[in-house]
């Protein structure tokens, strides 16, 4: 099967193009909290900081999140930027469009992800690799989750997987906010527990792995 021609209706909301934006702002804020934290802490070894940063009074929790401020931040400012470009250069509707839920949208996917991208920090400091991994990992959740073409398209069997994903939460919910003024509530509930509860899980397993690396000895090796 294949996807829809360009400028064509989705289940009467948003265009093609419109569709992919919408993929797109989720997918940059998905990155930024899952790959760019660990490649964050891998630079950070292979320049020896790690070592110096974790002799400082500085808690886990506070060491984890800090890694994850400046790229979430960053992405949040990204997106911005690619919505005003689509409203000012490509002439993109916002009649429609409930600001508010874009913007609840966008924080709680990117809280529901950072759990993910703190894991993945931990197994970097505790395995040293890992970032293809997490790429590719990336890419198969954003890919079978309806980033860029509806989940329809799919077989069966792919469709189901993909409609379980946290990712698929995302998309649908900052669609909903972006073309249909509501209808997001449901799907921000879902990613903000998944926030609630991943994140101090994650925090507890990376604070586990930075000990287990101290312990061998093997926080500066890379």
């Amino acid at each position: 099967m294949v996807g829809p021609e360009p400028g064509a209706d989705l289940q009467g909301a948003p265009t093609f193009f419109a569709f992919v934006l919408a993929g797109i702002l989720v997918s940059l804020v998905i990155e930024s909290a899952m790959g760019v934290i660990s490649g964050r802490v891998r630079d950070e070894q292979l320049t020896g900081t790690l070592e110096l940063l974790c002799a400082q009074p500085v808690r886990n929790a506070q060491l984890a999140l800090g890694y994850a401020a400046f790229p979430l931040a960053f992405a949040v400012v990204r997106v911005a930027v690619y919505l005003v470009i689509a409203v000012v250069a490509l002439g993109f509707s916002t009649d429609s469009t409930d600001w508010l839920g874009v913007a609840v949208m966008l924080v709680v996917s990117g809280g529901a992800f950072l759990g993910l991208g703190i894991l993945a920090a931990g197994a970097t400091i505790v395995f040293k690799q890992g970032e293809a991994i997490i790429d590719a990992a990336v890419f198969a959740m954003v890919f079978v989750s309806g980033a860029f073409f509806p989940l329809s398209v799919l077989p069966d069997w792919l469709e189901t997987i993909g409609r379980a994903m946290p990712t698929s939460f995302a998309y649908q919910g900052l669609r909903n906010a972006l073309f249909q003024g509501g209808g997001w509530g449901t799907e921000a509930a879902v990613l903000g527990v998944i926030a609630v509860v991943g994140v101090p899980l994650t925090v507890l397993v990376f604070g586990a792995a930075l000990t287990h690396a101290k312990r061998q000895g093997t926080l500066s090796e890379y």
